[in-house]
């Protein structure tokens, strides 16, 4: 998804003898009181009609996000160019696909931007991966960077790349020659082998493995629009969500321990056993 960003309003330091002029300004100033000339209005550039602020329209536009988020990116950018505004609800947002602009946020000026913490996509996304570090801001934030900066280091990042190169070619192997696959469902695959295997330390053998079925049902309920469906409408999809991220939670936090504890069945330079080993210091 493009990244999104405020543009800075436009400044102007020409000013006009009339802005002195209390007479043409119709707002009462007290005696004394220093004269403010109005604040300009920022300058957005176009965008698709604004999605309204109620449950149905946000369903609406929710769905058709998801249906192909990157057809629908294709298609708005086609229509109204490299930056556009997109006005959800009550929230203005500016995407662009300009490399400058990206290069100023994400690089040059990152401490001036923050990420959304109110709306359907910072509901959605807080929903999905709790206030940690992909969601937070500010000193939580760095607080959170600081701990995980270990597990990123050049030799875990490489034992990482390995691990990623050869469940991808032990993936591969698997396909019967000049067979038509599925590539969304084999890539959905490998990527669980991938993050079993990096994230936390275990090989999945199967997709009946315990951990290879709750991965697929938090994957889905992830893509639900469980953000947009009112908190107080009895909603069956939260209900299962909740259960299946109770469970994923259980096998994560006994993964945890075993890795604290230094298991020799568990493949010991994953994430996890890094992290865990953060935490014995």
């Amino acid at each position: 998804m493009e990244p999104s960003l405020q543009l800075p309003e436009p400044r102007s330091d020409s000013r006009d003898a009339s802005q002195d002029d209390p007479r043409r300004d119709s707002r009462t100033v007290s005696p004394g009181a220093a004269q403010v000339a109005p604040a300009a209005a920022p300058r957005f550039p176009p965008g698709p009609p604004a999605v309204g602020n109620n449950p149905l329209s946000l369903l609406r536009y929710a769905r058709a996000l998801n249906r192909d988020v990157i057809e629908f990116q294709r298609q708005r950018f086609a229509a109204y160019g490299d930056t556009y505004t997109s006005r959800v609800g009550k929230v203005v947002i500016l995407v662009t696909r300009e490399p400058a602009f990206i290069q100023r946020v994400l690089v040059e000026d990152a401490h001036s931007y923050q990420k959304p913490e109110s709306g359907l996509a910072a509901a959605q996304l807080k929903r999905v991966l709790g206030n940690g570090l992909v969601s937070s801001n500010g000193e939580l934030w760095k607080e959170q960077r600081r701990q995980v900066q270990p597990a990123f280091g050049a030799q875990h990042v490489r034992s990482y790349a390995s691990a990623m190169v050869e469940a991808g070619e032990r993936w591969v192997q698997r396909w019967p020659q000049g067979a038509t696959i599925d590539v969304s469902e084999q890539m959905m695959g490998l990527t669980l082998q991938i993050v079993a295997r990096v994230l936390m330390g275990e090989e999945i053998r199967s997709e009946h493995d315990e951990l290879a079925q709750l991965m697929r049902a938090f994957r889905a309920s992830a893509a639900s629009l469980t953000s947009a469906v009112p908190a107080w409408l009895p909603y069956p999809p939260r209900w299962r969500e909740a259960k299946t991220r109770a469970r994923l939670r259980a096998r994560l936090e006994q993964l945890i321990e075993r890795h604290r504890q230094a298991r020799s069945d568990l493949k010991s330079n994953c994430l996890l056993s890094v992290l865990a080993q953060q935490l014995e210091q």
